[in-house]
């Protein structure tokens, strides 16, 4: 028998695990979030990967799938803004720059603009922020920024084909696990998807100078290798006949 499921299927069912554990069956992890491949020293993701007899990627791995985990059509329209997702390690002075970008891109630029805190983390007095962020609003921004790689958020934005940018000041400390993982990191830099911070205002300022039809179809000529890298991988169901 196999099993196919991300580790999350297994810690939340108690009953699945001993059935696992009880009759021999092969044990396929599929990835279910941000980061899988890129830091080969994450506690987590090592579990999962020496726990199973194959664990699946999303185009970071030594095997990879299709991203099933989310919804690949029927996307709502794009409206004019710029959504800036931050990860939970901020606090009042690391979040300071991307409150001010955003205060002056919406007064500046006349561009509405809004910083995405993590919804478990501290509350801050900035203006401009939000605690959290549904999939609709992230998918209907005209842009949307990553403060780091390792973000679940980047996969449904890659799905829906829309403009994205990933600082990548982190990058180098990352410890990539295997060839599609420095393929992947390699695309997003070739595209200038995966940016310095020192290049972000510049271009937040270029792509938001197009309306939302033209800057789609110029995002999909720049991140054609990108999407590919991730998009034209087999499907879980296919691979096992499921």
């Amino acid at each position: 028998d196999t099993v196919v499921t991300s580790l999350s299927g297994v810690l939340d069912d108690p009953l699945l695990s001993f059935l696992i554990k009880n009759n021999n069956s092969k044990f396929i992890y599929v990835q279910h979030g941000g980061g899988y491949g890129l830091n080969k020293n994450h506690l987590g993701h090592q579990i999962e990967d020496s726990g199973a007899d194959i664990m699946y990627y999303w185009g970071t791995g030594d095997n990879n799938v299709y991203p099933t985990r989310y919804r690949n059509k029927y996307f709502s329209k794009i409206s004019r803004r710029v959504v800036i997702v931050l990860s939970d390690k901020k606090d009042e002075n690391t979040i300071k720059p991307y409150t001010q970008l955003a205060e002056m891109v919406t007064n500046e630029w006349q561009i509405p603009c809004v910083v995405v805190a993590h919804p478990n983390g501290p509350r801050f007095t900035c203006k401009n922020i939000q605690y959290g962020i549904g999939y609709k609003q992230h998918e209907k921004a005209q842009l949307v920024i990553y403060d780091n790689i390792s973000q679940s958020l980047i996969y449904p934005r890659i799905l829906s084909r829309r403009p994205f940018l990933i600082l990548d000041s982190g990058v180098n400390k990352l410890q990539l696990q295997s060839d599609n993982a420095c393929k992947f990191i390699s695309l997003l830099r070739e595209a200038e998807i995966l940016i310095p911070p020192s290049k972000l205002e510049q271009k937040i300022n270029y792509w938001m100078q197009f309306s939302p039809r033209e800057i789609q179809h110029k995002f999909n000529k720049i991140a054609f290798f990108v999407f590919g890298h991730v998009l034209n991988q087999p499907k879980i169901q296919d691979i096992f006949d499921i």
